[in-house]
């Protein structure tokens, strides 16, 4: 995927159709039971809500020596 094209926000977007279709069912082919539907949201929040959190940066610690450059 290719950064800034919309193609990992489309493939995010298919996520809760994936999990649902690899979840076993009960021998029916249907919607999924409504505690099966509540995880599979609920997983699909926890992905977004990790897609919208800023990035974390490591701190660089004061008791590090400077890196050494080429003059």
């Amino acid at each position: 995927m290719a950064v800034g094209t919309g193609e990992g926000v489309a493939a995010i977007s298919r996520l809760p159709e994936a999990i649902a279709a690899r979840t076993p069912r009960s021998g029916v082919d249907g919607p999924l039971p409504p505690t099966a539907q509540a995880r599979v949201e609920a997983a699909a929040g926890l992905w977004w809500a990790a897609l919208g959190a800023p990035a974390r940066r490591r701190e660089r610690s004061p008791a590090r020596a400077p890196s050494r450059t080429r003059p």
